[in-house]
């Protein structure tokens, strides 16, 4: 939720919709849709007995996502 909380604003300097600002935001939605999604689907493998995604792998993906610092 801090990730969605930390999305701006596409507008540039000028006013008009920058499309690296709209890639930015875009790119930071897909990864924090795409971890919440994956951290769901981990905690239904667990739950029903399977091993679901190891630990450090799991950090490999934040890190892919850029969402922990490696």
């Amino acid at each position: 939720m801090y990730l969605l909380e930390s999305l701006r604003s596409v507008r540039g300097d000028e006013g008009d919709i920058s499309i690296e600002k709209l890639h930015q935001v875009v790119s930071k939605f897909a990864a924090t849709f795409s971890i919440c999604f994956q951290t769901l689907e981990n905690r239904i493998e667990r739950l029903e007995g399977r091993p679901g995604i190891n630990d450090s792998t799991w950090e490999a993906i934040m890190v892919e996502f850029g969402l922990l610092s490696g």
